[in-house]
């Protein structure tokens, strides 16, 4: 882009991210954390939330994927309910139970049995079509981040290399009847949403312009928080007064460029298989297919941690003022890729590879211990 075009693009597009993507540093220098959690579930293939249901000893969990809602508790594996499509998102209700976002289908809220109280498929005349995050607040109310009007979640990849017109939003619903209002509309994939401790914010993710925001609930008002991530925001869940957020995927500067390459991106999704475009994975099982940089070519059998990632692990903690105070890494080659959820229970924190397909506790720092004290 030429330095005039670039002028312009500013003068119009004030709040685009005006550079490029930024490096891993302070509190997101890259470590090994993450590759030093422990596994605590069997391998779950296509599972994309979970909640915890006891945090005590080997713990037990509620997890979503392709087949409903699965326990896992005591060592053994149970179906709690079975659903009509894939299971995604969750929040815990109040009274017992859950909610869950269904793919395409809207979200359903469940009793404590597994039986279905009432089902949502849209929000101020629309559909529900890709809710990627559940957070319920102090008062029971539920927020959902519906991402796409034209794409579902499992399309995540097609939404964000289509570069289309926002069409994400947020939304309340009533938890006794499902009936709901937008909050906030005109979002590029919206991918995580949380209460705030008090009730009085809440915080969301914009994954496409790589953004966090915090929305004051009672003024209807948001506010900016961080406006250029190194990776893709997701899912965030409360932490004492701040809060944890996955990132599924790490931005690169390939993928940036082909991005801005309208005409090659259209043609490469046109004629090569999705799990070969050029562009973020939740996991690197096809590597030596797909396309990479030079920078992460192997040599003598070893693929560099430093190396261009075509996926990544990232869970990171913030602040109440969303300011990032630590981070856990499985960087290139690492174990745990594509985080999509986190879940803190009884000082201990869970954290979902779905790259992987397993549920792993990430190691205790000085620093977590510090703000959860706060």
């Amino acid at each position: 882009m030429s330095l005039i075009a670039e002028i312009i693009d500013r003068l119009f597009h004030p709040n685009r991210d005006p550079h490029a993507v930024p490096v891993l540093d302070g509190p997101f220098s890259p470590n090994r954390l993450l590759e030093q959690a422990q596994p605590v579930s069997p391998v779950l293939e296509g599972a994309d939330d979970f909640l915890v249901l006891a945090a005590e000893g080997a713990p037990g969990f509620l997890v979503s994927g392709p087949e409903g809602l699965v326990r896992l508790a005591q060592g053994e594996r149970s179906l709690f309910a079975a659903t009509e499509a894939a299971a995604g998102a969750m929040a815990p209700r109040q009274g017992g139970g859950v909610f869950v976002a269904l793919e395409g289908r809207g979200v359903l809220a469940l009793d404590a049995a597994g039986r279905v109280l009432w089902q949502a498929a849209q929000v101020a005349g629309r559909p529900l079509h890709a809710v990627t995050a559940l957070a319920t607040g102090p008062d029971g109310r539920l927020y959902a981040a519906d991402a796409s009007q034209t794409n579902t979640v499992s399309d995540w990849k097609t939404d964000l290399m289509q570069a289309g017109a926002p069409s994400g939003r947020i939304v309340a619903l009533d938890p006794a009847t499902g009936t709901g209002e937008e909050l906030v509309t005109g979002l590029a994939w919206p991918a995580g949403v949380c209460v705030s401790a008090d009730g009085g914010q809440l915080w969301f993710s914009e994954a496409w312009t790589h953004r966090l925001w915090s929305l004051d609930l009672a003024r209807g008002t948001r506010r900016l928080l961080t406006r250029n991530f190194t990776g893709y925001p997701g899912r965030i869940v409360a932490q004492g007064a701040g809060f944890w957020m996955s990132f599924f995927a790490l931005r690169t500067e390939l993928t940036e460029f082909v991005l801005s390459e309208r005409a090659f991106c259209e043609r490469m999704m046109a004629e090569v298989p999705r799990d070969l475009w050029i562009g973020p994975a939740l996991n690197s099982r096809m590597a030596h297919l797909a396309p990479t940089q030079l920078g992460g070519i192997k040599k003598l059998g070893i693929e560099k941690a430093w190396a261009p990632p075509r996926s990544y692990g990232l869970a990171a903690l913030f602040d109440a003022q969303g300011e990032g105070v630590a981070s856990w890494h499985s960087r290139v080659g690492g174990p745990f890729h594509g985080i999509t959820a986190l879940r803190s229970a009884g000082g201990r924190v869970f954290a979902l590879s779905k790259g992987e397909g397993v549920i792993v506790e990430l190691p205790q720092t000085e620093t977590w211990l510090r703000e959860d004290a706060a």
